[in-house]
């Protein structure tokens, strides 16, 4: 018997922790919109380099950097877009000749040696099928709780669907803060 309450005890405890936050490392904003947040310090770079290595990751990293961009100003330290990127597909999705993306403001930010991207307004839609609608765009807080309210029921289920929208999202910020450190490989030199 004390063997069975502690086990039940062990498996409450369990669920309580896994009930956590599902969304991490995404924020919510005032506005209940969820978010991805980092800063990256570099005491050695210049605003115009911060500028520069921003803007070239833009270039490589989507497929028309031109769509990405909305708005650039070295003088003010800002770079605003909208970017999409693909989300890893399941065989079930694959087959039925789909895909899903992650669609997301872009905002980057430098200033006094530091340099801080903003992802939000973080949404997810689908391509390829013909019964969906690719301008439907759901935003991600509504995969989380009902409505998309925080305050409303959490939602359970579709744990690896979740985690591979946040990961698309985390991979877009650690290919940016790779761009920062980037000058590695100079090609130019030739």
């Amino acid at each position: 018997m004390k063997n069975l309450i502690l086990l039940l005890l062990i498996f409450f405890a369990v669920q309580l922790h896994a009930q956590g936050t599902q969304f991490e490392p995404l924020k919510l904003n005032d506005n209940n919109r969820l978010f991805f947040d980092v800063i990256h310090e570099d005491k050695d770079l210049s605003k115009e380099e911060f500028f520069n290595r921003s803007k070239r990751w833009i270039a490589k990293d989507f497929t028309n950097s031109k769509e990405v961009e909305g708005f650039a100003d070295v003088e003010d330290g800002i770079i605003i877009g909208k970017g999409s990127i693909p989300i890893e597909r399941d065989l079930l999705s694959a087959l039925g000749g789909s895909q899903d993306y992650v669609q997301f403001t872009i905002n980057i930010y430098w200033k006094d040696g530091k340099a801080r991207i903003v992802l939000d307004d973080i949404g997810t839609f689908t391509l390829g099928n013909e019964y969906i609608n690719p301008n439907d765009i759901t935003p991600l807080e509504h995969q989380f709780w009902l409505n998309g309210d925080p305050s409303d029921v959490q939602l359970k289920g579709f744990k690896k669907d979740k985690l591979k929208k946040i990961n698309a999202v985390v991979s877009v910020v650690n290919s940016w803060e790779e761009g920062l450190i980037e000058e590695k490989t100079n090609y130019s030199d030739f």
